[in-house]
């Protein structure tokens, strides 16, 4: 009786109903901790500060999170941050299964490739967690209808520049780049940006264009 009594104070404090406890999906539950596990063993093209260690998914994820809430409270405090780290949080998870694309220079048969292994791996994630938030946000951040999500996207798009400045371009010599290409790479990619989801999305722009600039140094 003391453990049932102590056990009910336990929710009332949590703010969960006692009910709900027992309707949680476990098995999905478990499942989400098993595909953020998976997420953390997905390798992108750059690389820690040693120019060695590949960089993964999750410490890109947890670099947007930091980086792009720290941005929004200084120079876009009408944006949500908590929606804001929401979607930093879930935008690579079709990765998980479509794997990381190299956009540094990417043509266009190779963009539309990686938007249909993305939009299959999308499509995954919601058949096999239908109806629960992670699909629902990672939906809600490709339409890129919330200002909140086209912040987060050009964000992530400076995330690669603060790697390759913090390991000297290490990532640029293991791809054959010199700093003429690089610069052609980051031209194309902020006219790119301008022209669509960076359009009204002043201050970030700056912050690219920025780090963009500072390549030259490392390149």
């Amino acid at each position: 009786m003391a453990m049932a009594m102590a056990s009910e104070r336990a929710v009332a404090t949590s703010g969960m109903p006692a009910a709900s406890a027992g309707a949680l999906p476990l098995p999905k539950i478990i499942e989400l901790g098993r595909l953020c596990l998976q997420l953390g063993r997905v390798t992108r093209a750059t690389y820690h500060e040693d120019g060695h260690r590949p960089e993964t998914d999750t410490d890109h994820s947890l670099m947007l999170s930091v980086v792009a809430c720290t941005v929004a409270e200084l120079v876009a405090p009408h944006l949500d941050r908590g929606l804001i780290v929401q979607f930093c949080v879930v935008h690579d998870f079709p990765e998980v299964h479509a794997g990381d694309t190299v956009t540094l220079g990417i043509d266009r048969a190779a963009a539309a490739s990686k938007a249909e292994r993305e939009e299959a791996a999308v499509q995954k994630l919601e058949a096999d967690f239908a109806g629960l938030w992670l699909p629902r946000l990672i939906r809600r951040y490709e339409s890129m209808v919330d200002p909140e999500a086209r912040f987060v996207r050009v964000l992530d798009k400076c995330m690669p520049a603060i790697t390759h400045l913090l390991n000297s371009g290490a990532t640029f010599r293991a791809l054959g780049l010199d700093i003429a290409a690089v610069q052609r790479a980051c031209a194309e990619q902020q006219s790119k940006l301008e022209a669509s989801y960076g359009a009204d999305q002043a201050e970030a722009m700056k912050l690219l264009a920025a780090l963009h600039s500072m390549l030259g140094l490392v390149s």
